[in-house]
Formats: C-alpha cells, sequence, structure tokens
C-alpha cells in the first residue's frame, strides 16, 4: 500500500545533555498508513549559549615565538636555566568560557607552537608541560665536511 503525504507527518524533538551549548534536533517521520517512524537524529541542531569567539592561535603562536628566539622578557613566559630553557605559560594565555573549547584551543596551541620552536632551534623538555629548551648543536662538524674537499 503506498503512503500519500497526507498521511505522512514530520516532528522534530530537542535533545539536550547537561553541559553543552548545543541541543540536537531529531527529525521524526511518521507514517500513519503504514504504521511507522523513523527518526533523522542528525537533522539539525539549536544554539542554546552564546559561543566563545573563535580563536586562531596562528597569530599568538608567532608573538610567542619571536618573544622566545629574541630572549624577551614577557608575563606569559617563564625563563629557566639561564635562558636555555623557557615555560610557555599556556593555562594563562589561552581561556575560554566551555571547557571543551579550552582543551581544543590549547591543544591546537601547543602543537603549533612546537612545530614553530623547533625550527628555530628548541625542543620540548619530554615529560614537562609546555617546556622547551635550546637545542644544542651536537654536530658542528657535520657541516664543515660538506664544504670541505673530499679526500
Amino acid at each position: 500500500m503506498e503512503s500519500s503525504e497526507a498521511n505522512i507527518r514530520h516532528r522534530t524533538a530537542r535533545r539536550h545533555c547537561d553541559g553543552l551549548t548545543r541541543a540536537d534536533l531529531h527529525r521524526w517521520t511518521i507514517d500513519i498508513d503504514r504504521g511507522t517512524a523513523s527518526c533523522d537524529p542528525d537533522h539539525s541542531y539549536r544554539q542554546l549559549y552564546e559561543r566563545d569567539t573563535p580563536l586562531h592561535v596562528e597569530p599568538l603562536v608567532a608573538e610567542i615565538v619571536t618573544l622566545i628566539a629574541s630572549g624577551s622578557d614577557d608575563p606569559r613566559i617563564k625563563w629557566l636555566s639561564g635562558r636555555d630553557s623557557v615555560r610557555v605559560l599556556v593555562r594563562d594565555l589561552i581561556t575560554g568560557q566551555f571547557k571543551q573549547t579550552q582543551q581544543g584551543r590549547r591543544k591546537r596551541f601547543r602543537t603549533a607552537l612546537a612545530q614553530q620552536l623547533h625550527s628555530k632551534g628548541w625542543e620540548i623538555v619530554s615529560g614537562k608541560v609546555d617546556l622547551f629548551r635550546r637545542v644544542k648543536d651536537a654536530t658542528p662538524a657535520v657541516a664543515n665536511s660538506a664544504s670541505s674537499p673530499p679526500r
């Protein structure tokens, strides 16, 4: 039996979990003739609370890398061991209204910062959060041997 459009109903139900800023909107389709119902849980969402403003970490990373590379003092970084090590105060630097937003922002920042600092001769100190140290050039002879004529 073919269902007519007149006997099909559509309803949208809101599903909200505590602590989230959005509520999922599930679209239910009810076929009265066939006695069936189906749900599309990915139909849409409703924003319940205002979102945090987007944060583009690249300019902030570039600024922190410049401070570290130049050895400058700044309240967002803490120098250790005669300026051979530095702790970036990420918890103070990256904030957000929502925990999940903060965690995502900090992760993106740390990844970008580590990549940029690595290209400037700094490495992450293993087992330490947000701590970087200047890489000691362990192989200066390699650079000299490349320019020397072969024997």
